[in-house]
């Protein structure tokens, strides 16, 4: 037979576990909510489109919307605005969303992710854009080199679209490359020169250090 305290310290240990399985719950549901939060804001990050030839194009660059420097109809490969002020053109396949992979013209690599798109530029060109075509029509966004060269993008035949298809994508480049050995051109490591005494002096405070300690010992 249990007594009284022991009866309810059971009690007590019964409501704790179920309290604790109430916040494990409350918790979930949070993190799911926020998930889907996330996601529903992530699909509309890409804001208004512009409607280049019959489609409506709209992407985003390290989370801010950008405005193309071109919208019009025609191809983007075929001779239109884009040649001869940027080259290159990294370019996906023909694809309808589902064209994932990484393309590369042998100057920058083209990464398409479901909606998402990231440029590496590992000769370190002075100038990127990249284009987007869909329908008829295409749009060409000049890129902020200062930020993270990746984001989102979206096409459809409202203004503000949701859609990842589209008929090709391109990475294209400007200017003359600032390193040639497509290593992602990184700084110089600087070394800072250790002052010939440093050593001398750390280690003779490490002996006084220790002088001391053994002093408050035999103390």
């Amino acid at each position: 037979m249990f007594d009284k305290n022991e009866l309810a310290d059971f009690a007590a240990r019964v409501n704790g576990v179920k309290l604790m399985n109430k916040l494990i719950g409350l918790m979930g549901a949070a993190v799911l909510a926020l998930s889907f939060n996330t996601s529903a804001a992530d699909a509309a990050s890409v804001g208004p489109g512009d409607l280049c030839g019959n489609k409506y194009i709209g992407l985003t660059q390290d989370g801010m919307i950008l405005s193309p420097s071109i919208c019009e109809t025609g191809n983007s490969t075929g001779g239109g605005t884009v040649y001869p002020t940027w080259q290159g053109g990294a370019e996906t396949g023909s694809g309808a969303g589902d064209d994932d992979g990484k393309f590369s013209d042998g100057n920058l690599i083209l990464t398409i992710t479901g909606s998402n798109w990231e440029i590496e530029n590992p000769f370190g060109y002075e100038a990127l854009a990249i284009t987007v075509k869909q329908g008829n029509g295409y749009a060409l966004f000049e890129l902020d080199l200062a930020k993270a060269l990746s984001g989102m993008f979206a096409t459809g035949n409202n203004e503000s679209p949701t859609g990842n298809d589209y008929s090709h994508i391109n990475a294209w480049y400007q200017g003359d490359p600032t390193c040639d050995d497509g290593d992602g051109c990184e700084p110089p490591v600087t070394f800072v020169p250790v002052p010939a005494g440093l050593p001398l002096v750390l280690s003779g405070l490490g002996i006084i250090g220790i002088l001391r300690a053994r002093k408050r010992k035999s103390a």
